[in-house]
């Protein structure tokens, strides 16, 4: 035990001072030759020239360090310590991949398709060293659909944890510091797994990571660049599937390092959702990252990482309880953590989300929305019988209860257009409320023109809610149903009304208030 923690300790400070030096020397060289970024966009938060080549750096001492280990380790012959070569070169060899093509779209800048193509075959390569993100086995009709699912799941983990820290590179030291709560999750998974060589592969890397970030924290001097992003993002992938015990609750294999990867992953799964959204390339590059976001509530860079780092902590801690399973620890795990998730983005106050918790809303209000719409098309069909204003307000103010309308009002003023009482003009005007209706600071009302059959204004019907809730209404139904009824109603029952004795004919608004309550509209259609 005492020789493994020397042989641990003595790889991570090695690590950490060698990516210190190196770091150091890749920035000299980089500024001295004028290989710097500028800030070309308005996503870039830096504003002078920087460095991006970090990544050159971590990969360097990723390498002297851990080739330094294996060597010692083969000539020392440590007690307890087994140490797998196999397995280092089938994580290297792919890792080494991706950071020569990062490497070209630091210096060169290739097209997103390139670099997703050889993630897919540092996936494959992940597959062939015998790394599978899921382990199913499903034989049906003679086709290998296991083998199938844990090909498509490994190449596709190794895409997304790849990308998921490329994109959260984008503050200063934010990638870095945040990918090193993840690897801790990654050292305690291999520890208690007993897989040595993930936890030394776990600790280099880390230790790597601590030296750079000398030189990353705000104000950085140097970038990781997608060499480092696209390296330290497969290791994570990789080294996630290695370390995984065989103990664990089949449930818990892929859970586990999702969690401890939950930063990058959410950021990940944000950026696709709100540009699908509204409408934009899921690919394409936007301010509206967590940090951005941040920045903008007024935040500084120092600030929004140490929040980002929070959050990064909080995964990893939440994923090591994984590690212990108890009676509905998962479901606490997960629970808080999608409460945390939740709260976190209502902060940031997305439009995009706003807009899609209303669609959601929506949804669900579609059941009353349709109970609304066949109660309105039965007032159309009550309508076609109805041929007096006392008979239209009745059917009318019945309809007004069923869809919970606060109230109404229909004004008929117009001139008869035909028959023996051509040229009589009417007029009444009908009001109904909701007794004891306690009205909300919010209201919404819209009108129904109401139009003859010869295409002349006839009287116009005003609907009124107060309400701080939604619209649970088909505008549709309401104008292409209700109004066409209702107006050959009117036409009906003016008709009606110029039949009977002037005497007996009622002036607009003399309906005793006690039939008909009335309403006093306030808002502005």
């Amino acid at each position: 035990m005492g020789q493994s923690v020397v042989f641990f300790a003595t790889a991570f400070l090695l690590s950490i001072i060698s990516a210190g030096f190196l770091t150091w020397l890749v920035r000299e060289i980089s500024i001295s030759r004028g290989w710097v970024t500028l800030p070309s966009s308005n996503r870039h938060v830096h504003v002078t020239a920087i460095p991006r080549l970090g990544g050159v750096a971590i990969y360097c001492t990723f390498i002297v360090v851990s080739v330094a280990c294996l060597v010692v380790h083969q000539i020392s012959n440590f007690e307890k310590i087994e140490l797998d070569p196999a397995l280092f070169l089938g994580l290297t060899i792919p890792a080494t991949l991706l950071f020569l093509v990062g490497l070209v779209d630091d210096i060169l800048d290739i097209r997103p398709v390139v670099k997703l193509f050889f993630q897919v075959v540092a996936g494959v390569g992940l597959y062939v060293a015998g790394l599978h993100a899921l382990d199913i086995h499903l034989v049906f009709l003679g086709l290998n659909l296991g083998s199938m699912i844990n090909f498509t799941s490994t190449v596709f983990w190794v895409i997304a944890i790849s990308n998921a820290v490329n994109l959260i590179d984008g503050l200063d030291g934010l990638a870095a510091g945040s990918t090193l709560f993840s690897i801790v999750t990654i050292f305690v998974m291999a520890v208690v797994s007993d897989k040595l060589v993930v936890a030394l592969i776990a600790v280099i890397l880390a230790g790597a990571l601590i030296g750079f970030l000398k030189f990353n924290f705000h104000p950085a001097s140097i970038f990781l660049g997608d060499s480092g992003s696209l390296f330290i993002g497969f290791m994570l992938s990789g080294l996630a599937l290695a370390g995984r015990s065989a103990t664990y609750p089949a449930a818990l294999t892929m859970i586990i390092p999702i969690v401890a990867f939950g930063f990058p992953l959410v950021e990940t799964g944000v950026s696709v959702l709100r540009r699908f959204i509204s409408g934009k390339k899921i690919f394409e590059a936007d301010r509206a990252h967590f940090h951005h976001r941040l920045l903008e509530l007024g935040l500084t860079q120092r600030q929004v990482v140490a929040v980002l780092y929070g959050f990064s902590a909080l995964c990893a801690l939440l994923s090591i309880v994984l590690m212990y399973p108890a009676t509905l620890s998962a479901a606490f795990v997960l629970t808080l953590l999608a409460l945390v998730i939740v709260a976190f983005l209502r902060q940031l106050r997305y439009p995009e989300f706003r807009e899609f918790r209303r669609i959601v809303l929506r949804t669900i209000d579609q059941r009353h929305i349709i109970a609304n719409s066949v109660a309105i098309r039965g007032v159309g069909n009550k309508l076609e019988t109805a041929n007096t204003f006392e008979s239209i307000f009745q059917v009318m103010a019945e309809a007004a209860r069923i869809t919970g309308l606060s109230a109404f009002e229909l004004v008929i003023s117009g001139i008869i257009s035909q028959g023996r009482y051509r040229g009589v003009a009417i007029g009444r005007s009908l009001h109904w409320s909701r007794p004891n209706t306690e009205f909300a600071a919010k209201e919404w009302s819209f009108s129904i023109q109401l139009t003859g059959e010869l295409g002349d204004a006839i009287g116009l019907l005003r609907i009124h809610e107060w309400t701080s809730g939604r619209i649970l209404f088909d505008f549709n139904a309401l104008f292409c149903e209700l109004g066409p009824s209702l107006a050959q109603a009117v036409e009906r029952a003016m008709i009606h009304e110029a039949a009977r004795p002037r005497t007996a004919r009622v002036a607009v608004n003399e309906i005793p208030a006690r039939t008909f309550p009335r309403v006093q509209p306030t808002s502005v259609e």
